[in-house]
């Protein structure tokens, strides 16, 4: 690739490490041919938001069923950033992770914990007890006005209407839960 730079797309990102906490901030970089693009996005952004820019730089079609957003146009600041974790993996015999049958039962299957990120506000739900844990994101670089930012409450409205879309049944107490 050498002096092929210019004519390439780069993507460089980071996952998590093991034992990761799912509010910390990664990496997200992407070169355009050319330095098109060049700047910095202070929105949070995630992983599957590449495809979706990189379709957007060909002048591509986005598929409807894609998720994630193109990163060319300014994403919504106070968009809500989530993911989910699997809680209480055993190791086998041979080193692989295991999740234990009796785990894996809706409402949320083999899912212990989801977090949720707006802006500089993180919020991390219990699956298994809808107990809620917030906080502000560590060293955020651009933070929204407060009293633009979702409740609790909303949020966890918002991430009710994600999961149904997704065809997952939620307990009668996920709205009524603290």
């Amino acid at each position: 690739m050498l002096g092929g730079h210019d004519q390439t797309i780069i993507v460089v990102f980071t996952d998590h490490p093991q034992k990761y906490v799912g509010v910390d901030k990664m990496p997200l970089l992407i070169h355009f041919p050319g330095d098109r693009y060049a700047g910095v996005i202070s929105a949070n952004t995630q992983i599957i938001d590449v495809a979706p820019t990189i379709l957007d730089y060909l002048d591509s079609d986005i598929p409807p069923w894609l998720e994630g957003g193109s990163l060319l146009s300014d994403p919504e600041p106070d968009r809500l950033i989530v993911n989910v974790s699997v809680v209480g993996v055993a190791v086998d015999s041979i080193g692989r992770g295991v999740i234990p049958d009796e785990q894996v039962k809706p409402p949320f299957y083999q899912f212990g914990k989801l977090n949720v990120i707006q802006c500089q506000n993180w919020f991390s739900y219990n699956l298994r007890t809808l107990e809620v844990t917030m906080g502000e994101v560590q060293a955020y670089d651009d933070p929204y006005p407060e009293d633009q930012l979702d409740s609790e409450q909303v949020i966890r409205e918002k991430v009710g209407r994600m999961w149904t879309e997704h065809d997952y049944v939620l307990p009668d107490t996920w709205s009524s839960s603290p």
